[in-house]
């Protein structure tokens, strides 16, 4: 029931904020894209899956000043589990609804939330499953044009009930800037 009722929920705020994104002037649309690196701490699930890193891409529509949809890839190779000597590749893909809370300013906090899935290889890929991951972070921008993300988010499977923390840090570069977004 958990599961259904997360996603539902964040499904519904991701069209919701889609259609509000047709409603802006082109001139006002801001894209960002970033590569960045990742780290999974190891959750209370117990699930055995220890700490490792990632790399991460991203890309980021910002439709109204404080809010933005954002898609996340991230792949960690060769995760490895405590109890085994095998490793395992982890993909995740992640979309989430972002809200700045001073969107134009030198920095920005914000908070996330959103839905995904995450694969993983090997003896490991009955672990398989949807996800959903809520946090925050800040937001610096040292141009119109380039920024440094840092963000920390709460990620649950929701098929497996393992749980871990995503942390995160992006460059991002900034295009499409001219022209004021519409409130």
């Amino acid at each position: 029931m958990l599961k259904k009722t997360l996603i539902s929920v964040t499904a519904g705020g991701l069209l919701t904020m889609a259609a509000a994104a047709e409603n802006t002037a082109i001139a006002s649309k801001k894209w960002e894209v970033g590569i960045g690196a990742a780290g999974f701490i190891e959750g209370s699930s117990g699930d055995g899956l220890q700490s490792t890193g990632a790399y991460a891409l991203r890309t980021n529509y910002r439709f109204k000043p404080a809010w933005s949809l954002t898609g996340e890839y991230m792949f960690s190779p060769n995760g490895n589990y405590r109890d085994r000597d095998d490793r395992t590749d982890i993909h995740r893909v992640i979309a989430s609804v972002d809200w700045d809370a001073y969107p134009d300013d030198y920095y920005s906090p914000y908070l996330a939330a959103g839905i995904g899935y995450e694969e993983f290889s090997g003896d490991a890929s009955n672990r398989n499953g949807a996800l959903a991951a809520f946090g925050g972070g800040i937001r610096f921008n040292f141009t119109e044009t380039i920024g440094v993300n840092l963000e920390a988010k709460y990620k649950m499977n929701l098929d497996h009930q393992d749980t871990n923390v995503l942390l995160t840090g992006a460059l991002n570069y900034r295009f499409g800037t001219s022209g004021d977004n519409a409130e």
